[in-house]
């Protein structure tokens, strides 16, 4: 079975796991915060946690008890195919779980049991094909990740094993598991990530803003009926307040904190918001990252490896820089607060990629988006959406051959500009990158600017494009939808299927060249509800036949009606005239 999430030992720069999920924890095995958020198994709702810290059965066994929870039990194949892919992507060789022999039991394989009770015999098994074999009064449970055991590979495989483990314990973690509605002690009450509207991506519970290197800044929104906040800071209250807000200065660059809040109310349960981890400081990611919780970050350059967003929250409150590896948004989230550049921090080539191929994937950008990728993204932007609040640029890249599809979007995928001021799109290659379905939600008065063509362009639903707009070989679908443009609509080349929508024009609509010379676009109305209203003047001078491209619709024009001869039929007509005169 595919689970939400994945918990791995990560190395980011001199940061690891331990580092994030056992911060609070790592100075004693018992310590009294917990700061990570387990995973829940939506087949028996049940919640897990993958624990990279090192130490024998029995300490884990203690380890998972004091938390509320105990050892793994795994009782199913769907349960086994849940906690197999948990431990996937870990560190570790082997990893403890919840089974063991208890004293005077028949060798090698009798009575084997659970640490909540339940007999083997009773349950599930998945033993290696050679396992148990008591190889050293063996008497505890482990499960393989995914090595090469008797020659051959066996993911998720059970051995029988010493409370110490095989030689080297540091190969050795474990597994926690809750079941039903226990919480691990001293962590935040699990949260899966909402199915939220695009339009209301601003109203989760807890917003993290990194102000500086020391210091941020917490804001929620307020619950009726809850009047009072609690702030948790590596899993210890730090304050009881009454505001939304929360500035944290007891903080140094370079670290790892987590933070969560807990609405209170003496009458009622108490709400618990979702849980943030926050690094400071300029963080490089040379390796592969799986989130298991939201994280926030200050500014990130994202060099190689696979960065899975696995349906959680990645928050860059200043630049994204990503000049290798991939950026899978796996039904997440990610949110930059400035720039998105895949490309270096000196503006060249990337090895990078971007992938988006659910529909709840969600990219939002505050300032601008720039990829000069090295890597085509045909099939990689076929779902979700890509928010931008800056202008967009498409870059040619090139080493030894240009890539030139390196924004490809298809299928489902949108891009929705929604600036408060002036944004430019520039495509370098529009006849192969290009937008899937544009969005427009900039109502400023600068609006959006086309600096180039931008190739394809589908409606998804009624745009609005305060300024002249000038086509240079775009295909314009309405899909159904309603195009507003408060300017000109100059149409150098390019196609327009009005396609059942309407296409408001409230300057001038010319079919020929900016300088008044041919045009190769052409205008198409096939539908009986296509609809165009042009408040200025309408002018054709195209070079394109219209036979079978105007049966249907109406163009309603307020201004003057100009329909002009291109100069391939003035020179012929020429040409006919001296001929007459020859003869």
């Amino acid at each position: 079975m595919e689970s939400n999430n994945n918990s791995a030992k990560i190395s980011i720069g001199d940061l690891d796991s331990n580092d994030i999920y056992l911060k609070s924890v790592n100075e004693s095995i018992y310590g009294e915060n917990s700061t990570f958020v387990p995973v829940i198994n939506p087949e028996n709702n049940n919640k897990y946690q993958v624990i990279e810290q090192s130490m024998v059965w029995s300490e884990a066994k203690a380890y998972c008890e004091k938390l509320g929870g105990h050892l793994v039990t795994v009782t199913s194949q769907e349960e086994q195919d849940f906690v197999q892919d948990l431990i996937s992507t870990g560190s570790k060789a082997y990893y403890w779980i919840g089974g063991y022999q208890p004293e005077g039991s028949k060798e090698p394989d009798g009575n084997w049991t659970w640490v909540t009770g339940e007999k083997f015999d009773d349950t599930y098994t998945n033993w290696h094909e050679i396992e148990p074999d008591n190889a050293r009064n063996d008497n505890r449970a482990l499960m393989v990740r995914d090595i090469d055991w008797m020659n051959k590979p066996n993911p998720g495989k059970w051995s029988d094993c010493i409370d110490e483990g095989y030689l080297d314990i540091l190969t050795f973690g474990f597994v926690c598991e809750w079941k039903g509605e226990q919480l691990p002690i001293g962590t935040p009450i699990p949260t899966v990530t909402p199915t939220e509207n695009i339009e209301d991506i601003e109203s989760k519970e807890l917003y993290v803003e990194i102000i500086d290197n020391e210091k941020i800044n917490l804001k929620w929104n307020a619950i009726e009926n809850y009047e009072e906040y609690e702030v948790y800071k590596n899993g210890t209250k730090v304050c009881t307040i009454e505001e939304c807000e929360y500035i944290d200065t007891d903080l140094t660059e370079g670290d790892t904190y987590s933070y969560f809040v807990k609405y209170v109310n003496a009458d009622k349960e108490p709400i618990i918001s979702d849980n943030f981890i926050v690094i400071l400081g300029t963080t490089t990611i040379s390796n592969n990252l799986t989130l298991v919780q939201n994280t926030v970050y200050q500014d990130v350059y994202f060099n190689s490896g696979t960065i899975e967003l696995k349906g959680n929250t990645l928050s860059v409150c200043g630049n994204l820089i990503q000049s290798g590896g991939v950026m899978n948004i796996s039904g997440g989230k990610l949110l930059v607060k400035g720039d998105y550049r895949i490309e270096t921090k000196s503006g060249g080539n990337s090895n990078g990629s971007l992938k988006m191929v659910k529909e709840e994937d969600y990219v939002r950008v505050g300032g601008n988006f720039v990829t000069k990728s090295l890597t085509k993204h045909n099939g990689l932007l076929t779902a979700g959406t890509l928010e931008i609040k800056g202008n967009f640029e498409q870059k040619e890249a090139y080493s030894g051959r240009a890539t030139t599809d390196n924004f490809k979007a298809t299928g489902t995928h949108r891009v929705i500009l929604s600036g408060d001021g002036l944004q430019e799109v520039s495509f370098q290659n529009p006849s192969n990158s290009n937008f899937a379905n544009l969005v427009i939600r900039n109502n400023s008065s600068e609006g959006v600017k086309f600096a180039t063509s931008i190739g394809l362009w589908v409606l998804s639903e009624d745009s609005i494009v305060n300024s002249d707009l000038l086509m240079t070989g775009e295909k314009i679908d309405l899909n159904g939808h309603k195009l507003t443009i408060n300017g000109k609509l100059i149409q150098e080349d390019g196609e327009i299927n009005i396609n059942g929508g309407e296409l408001l024009i409230k300057g001038d609509y010319k079919i020929e060249a900016k300088n008044g010379g041919n045009s190769n676009g052409s205008l198409k109305m096939v539908k009986e509800e296509d609809y165009v209203r042009v408040d200025g003047n309408f002018i054709t001078k195209s070079l394109t036949k219209h036979n079978g491209l105007l049966t249907a619709g109406t163009l309603e024009i307020k201004g003057n009606f100009e329909q002009k001869k291109h100069i391939v039929e003035e020179l012929q007509q020429i040409t006919s005239k001296q001929q007459e005169l020859i003869e």
